[in-house]
């Protein structure tokens, strides 16, 4: 009789640190949706009527630096998960999951390092 309320009062502890997971993930989940979706851009100035000041080319400059940023953003991610990857595969000795962290790591250095290589084919662009 002694065992089974030792295995009940096991299984209540699991489901109440299940629902404090769930609780902190959501939380988690709600404060970096925050962050994802509450970033200021301060590309230019918007006002009904054009200024002297506005020049289109500089709102450009602006507009491709900002989107520059978030690739390179996305490249360092990639790098990290591509490394986690790889080390997962070393430890599982699976050649096709190695391979593919490799890859999603490359991919993320190209993504990191975008702004440098159009610039070395085209100078000047960027």
């Amino acid at each position: 009789m002694k065992n089974s309320k030792t295995i009940v009062s096991l299984n209540t502890a699991k489901v109440g640190m299940r629902k404090r997971f769930r609780a902190f993930l959501a939380a988690a989940f709600s404060v970096i949706m925050a962050f994802c979706f509450i970033t200021s851009a301060f590309a230019a100035e918007t006002t009904a009527v054009p200024s002297d000041d506005a020049d289109p080319f500089q709102i450009l400059t602006n507009f491709t630096s900002l989107i520059f940023s978030v690739i390179s953003a996305i490249g360092i991610l990639m790098i990290i998960f591509g490394v986690v990857q790889f080390v997962m595969a070393m430890q599982g000795h699976d050649p096709s999951q190695k391979l593919q962290g490799g890859l999603v790591f490359g991919g993320g250095v190209l993504l990191f390092c975008i702004r440098f290589v159009i610039n070395f084919i085209a100078p000047g662009t960027v």
